[in-house]
């Protein structure tokens, strides 16, 4: 939401940069203006001011012609539009040198500025190079001699000096504005780096202070508030931090874009040139800077495009958030192609090559860091997601566990019941054999006992009576078969395995059972 409303805010802040304000007029456009080459930075204004119209190279807009050696010398004349003072206002505020030349009675008037002066002594205490210009310059021909030991571009701007100040005012509260946003972004970004352990938070952190630095320093800012008096610090910071900006996006770009696990050999490459302009910063103090970042301005800046196209592969991946990658980054890498384009003195210098990539690099910064934090959301949300569903498929466990639970404890219940009635049966059944056994032992002693007490009597009483032996020996025969039925009632395979023996009721004779007794 922050980022949404920051972006927002971002537009409309320097939107208001583009309008035009009245009192103001532009070399090049709304004054003539014309340039010189001085290849080897030898000749003097009297020479300079003796020498043709033809020999200088009109310019319909500011001077840009890259990295060079040469000095180069500006001839033009004030507007008369106003006959009050003007202010002369010179940009971007990375020009080493620049000396205004106007001629009086005696000769003609030196005037020097650029940042290898201190702050503190400037005309005008302004982020931007200002000279007062009499009312007597108006009309007259001035020249100017610039020279600077990396890219050269200046953009002169006439002004009156209440438009100047209505003009200063609202640019300071959009600076501000500007920086307060780009700050506010990397306290988020620092705060969500600390909570979730996020690489990528931190990275972001870091890239957005090194930016801010840099382009505060590329304004003129740093000067103004850190080194008022020490313009070689300020010069030579300008620099560090330039390059370290470059190594920082192509660094923050490995990590956002995760080139590592995507683009491996290309993450290779990536981190090399990040290294390499890391360590060439401490180039900036020293007259090997302008090589260094002439060979390296251009390399950092098509990594930098690269940056879309890997944002639309890893988009064609589905990977989270990379669409806003892809537009981000798209976006970035149309507003450096203006500025690349006046690093090399293709376009001239105007507020969208001076001004632009600013603009655009805190939205493009607000954008990543929107998609970062749409991506944290999104993750948290498929983290909840699964975490709700392992919820659900723990209870769903659980309850068939339970239902196993129940169910095996059924079974046991039911087991336990069998086994507790086959023990009942069991403890029935031997009680009934021992009954049985009771029985059939006291049914088997009779006969036994008759058979026993008649065999007896025949042994010690033999008798010589055949009616009496008859008699005997029919008793035998009765004991016999009745232990016999015994034994065929009693005693069959099949009422021994019965689980008990039952009551059987018939209808007898007295007389036949005391026969058979």
């Amino acid at each position: 939401m922050f980022s949404r409303y920051a972006i927002a805010a971002a537009i409309l802040l320097f939107s208001t940069l583009a309008w035009a304000s009245p009192g103001r007029w532009a070399m090049g456009v709304d004054a003539p203006l014309a340039a010189l080459e001085d290849r080897d930075g030898s000749l003097t204004v009297e020479q300079v001011a003796s020498m043709p119209d033809t020999a200088f190279r009109p310019l319909s807009a500011g001077l840009s012609v890259g990295y060079t050696k040469s000095a180069y010398w500006l001839k033009f004349s004030p507007p008369t539009q106003v006959a009050n003072e003007l202010l002369l206002e010179l940009s971007p505020s990375y020009v080493d040198e620049i000396i205004l030349f106007e001629p009086t009675g005696n000769g003609w008037r030196k005037r020097v500025s650029g940042d290898r002066q201190p702050y503190a002594e400037r005309e005008i205490g302004y982020r931007n190079f200002v000279f007062r210009l009499p009312p007597s310059d108006a009309g007259k021909t001035l020249f100017l001699r610039v020279h600077s030991t990396s890219v050269l571009a200046v953009r002169g701007i006439f002004w009156e000096p209440t438009a100047f100040t209505d003009a200063v005012i609202p640019e300071s509260i959009i600076v501000g504005a500007y920086f307060g946003i780009f700050g506010l972004s990397a306290l988020l970004a620092l705060a969500y780096a600390i909570w979730l352990r996020s690489r990528p938070f931190f990275a972001y952190t870091l890239l957005a202070g090194v930016a801010m630095m840099a382009i505060a320093s590329l304004n003129g800012i740093h000067a103004q508030l850190l080194f008022p008096r020490s313009p070689a610090m300020a010069d030579a910071t300008t620099g560090v931090f330039v390059l370290l900006l470059h190594a920082c996006v192509i660094w923050f770009s490995t990590v956002l874009l995760e080139t590592a696990i995507y683009f491996p050999r290309f993450h290779r490459l990536m981190l090399t040139v990040a290294l390499v302009m890391a360590v060439s910063s401490i180039s900036a103090f020293s007259d090997y800077y302008r090589w260094f970042v002439a060979v390296l301005n251009p390399i950092s800046s098509l990594l930098q495009a690269s940056g879309a196209v890997l944002a639309m592969l890893l988009a064609r991946r589905k990977i989270l958030g990379a669409r806003i990658f892809a537009v981000a980054y798209t976006l970035h890498a149309a507003a450096i192609l203006p500025v690349v384009l006046l690093l090399f003195g293709v376009l001239p210098p105007n507020i969208i090559t001076l001004y632009g990539w600013q603009a655009e690099t805190l939205i493009h910064v607000l954008l990543l860091h929107s998609a970062m934090l749409w991506r944290v959301r999104k993750n948290e949300e498929e983290h909840f997601r699964v975490q709700k569903q392992a919820l659900a498929a723990s209870l769903e466990a659980e309850r068939q566990l339970e239902t196993r639970v129940s169910e095996r404890t059924q079974a046991l219940t039911d087991a336990q019941r069998r086994l507790e009635a086959a023990l009942v049966s069991e403890q029935r059944t031997l009680l009934e054999q021992r009954q049985f056994m009771s029985m059939v032992s006291h049914e088997f002693r009779t006969p036994l006992a008759i058979i026993d007490s008649v065999a007896i009597n025949l042994t010690e009483v033999p008798s010589t009576d055949s009616a009496d032996t008859a008699a005997r020996s029919e008793q035998l025969r009765r004991a016999t078969r009745r232990l016999a039925r015994l034994i065929d009632n009693c005693l069959t395979d099949e009422r021994v395995d019965h689980a008990a023996f039952t009551l059987q009721l018939e209808t007898v004779q007295p007389a036949t059972l005391a026969r058979e007794a």
